[in-house]
């Protein structure tokens, strides 16, 4: 979405849910960023990501999965080129 000459502001979050036999799962991502368009085909930005990936099983077995999760976020500094 441009908000302003040259500025854009742009974001998506996906979630997946899935299972398999007696594991159960899901993944969760976030991510949104600004962007200013300096040059025909070339930009930079800003921006912030987060994701987390859970996973666990019904019934637990030895050396199998158990309950496990692991959880990322950050901060985005990048260059975009567009052709």
């Amino acid at each position: 979405m441009e908000f302003a000459a040259k500025w854009h502001f742009g974001g998506s979050i996906k979630i997946m849910d899935a299972s398999y036999d007696d594991i159960k799962g899901s993944y969760v991502e976030f991510q949104a960023s600004i962007e200013h368009h300096t040059f025909q085909h070339l930009g930079f930005g800003i921006g912030f990501f987060a994701d987390e990936v859970d996973a666990r099983e019904e019934t637990p077995r030895a050396l199998v999965l158990g309950d496990w999760n692991q959880t990322r976020d950050g901060v985005l500094l990048f260059l975009r080129a567009r052709f």
